[in-house]
């Protein structure tokens, strides 16, 4: 059996994603995907002007986001939503809850904790560019373009 955990943010470690514009943010894993867990825990950091992650929506995950600091937009199917300090954002798995965190400030970071329920597989789905994501235990391992769809017996050896 797990213990209590208890951490501070200055003892954990920061990932710094900066692969493509305009995403950009700094994570620290307070509580990093493990199988016994039933959510995640982060703080995330996005510089000015930039995203965290593409438009997207979970089919098996909540995600819930509390801003710590800072101010942005929110986009979701019902449009751009603003942020700022004190506001919870609940996200539950579903194509209703599509969503993108920007940073609109031109000085300031945007900071939030991020505290999501878990689930052993999980697919995310992004609207705006018609991908597919594969999530198991915590880890991105495939990405599919929608329009790839085959007939589930396609290729079959037995097929006639």
């Amino acid at each position: 059996m797990e213990e209590i955990l208890i951490v501070n943010e200055q003892s954990l470690p920061v990932h710094h994603e900066k692969e493509q514009e305009p995403y950009e943010y700094k994570k620290w894993e307070a509580a990093p995907h493990r199988k016994q867990d039933q959510c995640y825990v982060a703080l995330y950091e996005i510089p000015p002007q930039k995203k965290n992650y593409p438009y997207h929506f979970h089919m098996a995950v909540t995600e819930v986001f509390y801003i710590l600091e800072g101010e942005g937009v929110l986009e979701t199917p019902q449009g751009e939503r603003p942020l700022r300090k004190g506001d919870i954002v609940i996200c539950p798995p579903g194509e209703k809850s599509a969503h993108r965190m920007k940073n609109t400030s031109l000085t300031q970071p945007l900071r939030y904790l991020d505290v999501d329920t878990t689930a052993p597989t999980d697919v995310i789905h992004y609207p705006h560019t018609g991908k597919t994501g594969v999530i198991v235990s915590g880890v991105s391992t495939n990405f599919f373009e929608d329009q790839s769809e085959v007939p589930y017996y396609a290729k079959e050896p037995d097929q006639a």
